[in-house]
């Protein structure tokens, strides 16, 4: 029987490898070198007789017995999580990992001060926080916690806006100084500018420069939100910054300040995983801090114009649930047999929030 040659660990890594598309890039998921996972994956073809991947140039895609075989581990990994939100609830202790997957710019100048209180409150927690220009994937299980600027529009999501931010034009004040009075928008294009890397961040130069209506000389680019911000403070021109950020540095000034775009922070976690108390307690921890600190996210003279943020205890309030276009499918699928109840109390909920 395969059971008897099958060790179960090896299924975690298959997971990692079916979502990720590459082996090196699951195996940092995991935290192993990429030859471990490389004969994790040939130990379980062996207990199944059977290929599981093809192996392209271009990474590893499921043959049709790794996708029948992915939609059956998928259905017992929510298992396991059902498991571990019953026994969550019958011990009520805050213990264990969770990982936190935020943009560069809000982990590592917001959020990352703030987790030693957290850890304090709650010994028997270990935190993760992994920084990137871009959004790790709660569906894909890269994070258990996403803070997003795009709204995630597909999965079995909870989502919950945590504040809007303000972003201007910043440079140091001898850029400034040395390139003359910055009056109006026809003086950014002679100006050179500082921006993301494009194919890792969705918050682009380019849109910015699109709506000011000039085309910036882009001096310097940088994946690293920290790359940024070091750049425009030693004067290598002009940067979009967040004023959360930008405003602190005492050698930035803004540059045209009337002008400013509105972004949005939003957290996100898995269906299976809301109810874990970890997840939740730091779900809760993180709103707590923004609510707390709001003003530097949004100048009290514009927040009277918005649109007030819920209280606290609603984070994942029925209307948090994401109406996404694949859920419907999904829920018919492993995880509808699995807990068809919860699946079921979920869309009344879904349908008393519209």
């Amino acid at each position: 029987m395969i059971g008897e040659h099958l060790d179960w660990d090896n299924l975690r890594y298959f997971l990692a490898v079916a979502r990720a598309g590459k082996l090196t890039a699951a195996a940092r998921r995991l935290g192993q070198d990429h030859t471990t996972v490389g004969r994790r994956i040939a130990s379980l073809e062996g207990a199944f007789r059977s290929k599981l991947f093809e192996r392209r140039p271009d990474g590893y895609r499921l043959t049709e017995t790794g996708q029948r075989l992915y939609e059956n581990v998928k259905s017992m990994e929510s298992s396991v999580c059902e498991i571990q939100r019953d026994l969550a609830g019958q011990t009520q202790q805050v213990e264990g990992v969770v990982r936190i997957g935020a943009p560069d710019d809000f982990g590592n100048l917001f959020l990352a001060k703030h987790i030693g209180e957290l850890q304090r409150l709650h010994p028997g927690l270990k935190i993760e926080l992994i920084t990137l220009p871009y959004t790790l994937s709660v569906s894909k299980r890269e994070a258990d916690i996403a803070i997003a600027v795009e709204r995630p529009e597909e999965g079995r999501l909870f989502v919950r806006r945590l504040t809007d931010f303000e972003m201007r034009l910043y440079a140091s004040r001898d850029f400034i100084d040395a390139h003359g009075p910055i009056d109006g928008l026809s003086d950014l294009a002679s100006l050179t500018w500082i921006g993301p890397v494009t194919d890792f961040n969705s918050i682009t130069l380019a849109d910015a420069a699109t709506e000011f209506d000039c085309t910036p000389t882009l001096r310097f680019a940088c994946s690293s939100f920290a790359g940024q911000l070091a750049a425009a403070i030693n004067g290598a021109g002009v940067a979009m910054l967040p004023r959360y950020v930008a405003d602190q540095e005492k050698s930035l000034a803004p540059v045209l300040p009337e002008i400013v775009k509105t972004r949005a922070y939003h957290m996100v976690v898995h269906a299976d995983l809301r109810d874990l108390a970890r997840v939740r307690t730091v779900t809760n921890y993180i709103g707590q801090k923004v609510a707390e600190e709001r003003g530097l996210f949004v100048p009290p003279s514009v927040r009277s114009n918005e649109t007030k943020v819920p209280p606290l205890p609603a984070w994942f309030a029925p209307e948090a649930l994401v109406a996404a276009t694949d859920q419907a499918r999904e829920g018919v699928s492993a995880l509808g047999r699995l807990a068809p109840t919860a699946l079921a109390h979920a869309a009344r909920q879904n349908a008393v929030s519209r």
